[in-house]
């Protein structure tokens, strides 16, 4: 009887003050991780922000935002329910997903500049703020250290609107250690090997993209992909100890504190307008709590669905970032080489009276014949460099986005790469921002070949180099080609990703003219109309085939060769060599 008297009070005491000694350890938001060790792995892995040089933007409490804002619900147009300035407990309530509320900031919209003007105001008072959230992932039982990130607005290149949530995740193991760190790009993100991460000690480096705020691992990084993002540490930089680190509550009431309400908004945290401000990106992002791919919620789910940041991607963003500088290298040792071959040239041989075999024309004949049709060759193939290569051209009638006639959509040129029209408002912007100008490749080319006609005495070796050189004419064509018979592979490897922004109806429209496009890649034109639902259509119309830059490339190419073969029929010397 005396050991269950122990017993009972033994259990009455762990079941009265075992409550007292939880609210005593600290856990003010209820997920079971004690409020201390929530702030200490917070300040562990605080992030390190590096900004690209030009940002206007950095992260800011979310209450700026609240006193500058309207709040107001979208129902076919615009109901004000209530003027700002706004408090997150009058916000909190709103938390049913899908019922078009939003917060319009007050002096500016996603069409200028004034938020970002507004914001420079006030800076310097309002200094900078990051939000930490430590949580227990019922998905892998993983404990997720999240940043959150709030920007008053977002000009990015193929987006443009009022503010901006983005977050970087540190996963760390059952031992505490980190094993990832997930990073937000646009609608999806990267999810990178703890290795792999560039730190200072344990805190990551995170480089934040100019104008779109999409997070990176590398400062290298963002020159590939649909986003063209600039990305470079030459910027501001945000130690943890230049910002506030506020520690975030769980999502419902009970679960923060009054002045986070705002957790439970599930509206949009800026402008929201009718279906075409969806369409041409210029729609506010849900909060935190509410975010597309329940990054919150579920994670390490989240972060499963992320492009992996292997080695071997971080290879080709290296190349791609620096490969102006790259380029510029081999073309100076190819111009060394060749100095250097001429230098031989001129002790063994001698130069010639005209140095270049390219001008050697002296009267009618295949030899001088093969020379004026290479030097025309040259000729045209730079005039291509400023000519469109490749063009896809749309009409497009709808409810939510239309053209005045046919558009440019997409173009190719040797100036500025991979060009497509996202509708914007900001025209034609660059698509895949490989950091590549075709044309200097081709003028650098040119320069090459031209030097390596110096000293050359007989027509059959120039021959041989003409036609190398309409061959080199050829390939961006080519190339270009072979893309475009693959548009519906391509698409079909990143149509997860793409189907999380574009609807069902639209991305089948899509693959229909993608396919349309590969089957007839020369030239072609195609026209459908698809349903949005009842009475919701759009008519579009596409056409697209080569350039005139193209078509003057294969020119280029066929005289180069023409010149080459007359040059070797020709069986001649320029000169004789000797000193």
């Amino acid at each position: 009887m005396a050991l269950f008297r122990k017993l009972a009070f033994l259990f009455f005491v762990l079941v009265i003050f075992s409550p007292l000694a939880t609210a005593a350890a600290g856990d003010a938001d209820n997920d079971g991780i004690p409020d201390s060790e929530e702030q200490e792995l917070a300040e562990r892995h605080s992030p390190i922000l590096y900004f690209a040089s030009g940002e206007r933007l950095y992260p800011v409490e979310v209450e700026y935002f609240l006193e500058n804002s309207d709040l107001k619900q979208f129902l076919g147009s615009e109901r004000l329910v209530s003027q700002g300035p706004l408090s997150a407990s009058e916000i909190s309530p709103f938390t049913v997903p899908g019922e078009e509320y939003f917060l319009d900031f007050r002096p500016g919209s996603a069409g200028d500049e004034k938020v970002i003007e507004e914001y420079e105001k006030s800076e310097s008072s309002l200094g900078y703020t990051v939000y930490a959230r430590v949580a227990l992932d019922s998905y892998s039982s993983k404990t997720v250290v999240q940043y959150w990130f709030f920007y008053a607005f977002n000009p990015g290149r193929l987006n443009v609107h009022e503010g901006d949530w983005e977050t970087v995740q540190v996963f760390l193991d059952s031992d505490g250690k980190p094993e990832f760190a997930a990073f937000s790009q646009h609608e999806g993100g990267e999810l990178v090997a703890w290795a792999d991460v560039e730190k200072s000690g344990a805190h990551p480096k995170v480089f934040v993209a100019l104008g779109s705020h999409a997070n990176y691992a590398k400062p290298f990084e963002g020159a590939v992909g649909l986003a063209s993002d600039k990305v470079a540490a030459n910027g501001t930089v945000l130690e943890p100890k230049d910002y506030e680190m506020v520690m975030l509550g769980e999502k419902g009431a009970g679960n923060h504190s009054a002045e986070q309400g705002w957790i439970d908004f599930s509206g949009h945290w800026g402008e929201y307008g009718a279906l075409e401000a969806a369409a041409l990106g210029q729609r506010g992002p849900l909060g935190p709590a509410f975010h597309s791919g329940n990054a919150w919620g579920m994670p390490a789910a989240w972060s499963s669905g992320l492009m992996q940041g292997t080695q071997e991607w971080f290879t080709w963003n290296w190349i791609a970032y620096n490969f102006v500088l790259l380029f510029l290298l081999y073309v100076a040792v190819r111009v060394l080489i060749s100095a250097l071959g001429i230098l031989r040239k001129k002790k063994r041989a001698g130069l010639g009276p005209r140095i270049f075999s390219l001008f050697y024309i002296d009267g009618v004949n295949a030899k001088s014949l093969g020379n004026v049709l290479c030097i025309v060759s040259v000729a045209v193939a730079l005039f291509a460099v400023f000519q469109p290569w490749f063009y896809v051209n749309a009409d497009i009638s709808s409810e939510f986005v239309a053209t005045q006639g046919k558009i440019a959509l997409v173009t190719i040129d040797g100036i500025n790469g991979v060009l497509v029209n996202w509708f914007a408002g900001n025209g034609i912007v660059q698509m895949f921002g490989l950091g590549i100008p075709f044309g200097v490749v081709i003028a650098a080319g040119f320069f090459i070949f031209v030097l390596g006609t110096v000293g050359v005495n007989s027509t059959g070796k120039a021959g041989r180099k003409y036609i190398s050189r309409g061959i080199a004419n050829a390939i961006p064509v080519i190339l270009i080609l072979a893309v475009v018979m693959q548009l519906p592979s391509l698409i079909a490897g990143v149509e997860p990703l793409l189907s999380q922004q574009i609807p069902a109806e639209a991305m089948g429209a899509a693959e229909s003219v993608f396919e349309e496009i590969a089957s007839s890649p020369f030239s072609g034109a195609y026209a459908q109309t698809i349903e949005y639902g009842p009475g919701t259509t759009a008519q579009m119309g596409f056409d697209w085939g080569l350039g005139f830059g193209a078509c003057l490339l294969l020119l280029a190419a066929v005289l180069a060769i023409v010149a080459g073969a007359l040059e070797i029929a020709a069986r001649a010397e320029f000169f004789r060599s000797g000193k």
